[in-house]
C-alpha cells in the first residue's frame, strides 16, 4: 500500500516562485485494497524549432483488485494520458 509521486516542474533561475505553482505533469504509482497501478513519465522532449516541450504519462500497469462497492471511486485510464505540451520558459 501507498503512493509513489513522479513529478514534473518547470524551473526558472531567474525568476523562483513556488514549486506548487510550477508542476508540469504527475505520474501516479499506488496500491491499495482495491487496485494497484503504475505510472511513469515518458517521452519528454524539446522542440527547438518552435520553442516547446511535449511529455507523456504512460499508465503501464493497472488491476482492480476487489469487486467491493466502495472500489468504485476510480475507472481504468484508457491508455496513455494525453501529452502535456506547453512553450519553453522565456529567456
Amino acid at each position: 500500500m501507498g503512493h509513489a509521486i513522479h513529478d514534473l516542474y518547470l524551473v526558472d533561475f531567474e525568476h523562483p516562485s513556488d514549486p506548487r505553482d510550477s508542476l508540469l505533469v504527475r505520474a501516479d504509482t499506488y496500491k491499495d485494497s482495491c487496485f494497484d497501478q503504475k505510472q511513469i513519465l515518458t517521452g519528454f522532449r524539446w522542440n527547438a524549432e518552435k520553442d516547446g516541450f511535449s511529455v507523456k504519462v504512460k499508465s503501464t500497469e493497472w488491476e482492480r483488485l476487489s469487486d467491493e462497492p466502495y472500489c468504485n471511486y476510480i475507472k481504468r485510464p484508457q491508455g496513455d494520458l494525453p501529452a502535456v505540451t506547453g512553450p519553453a520558459p522565456a529567456a
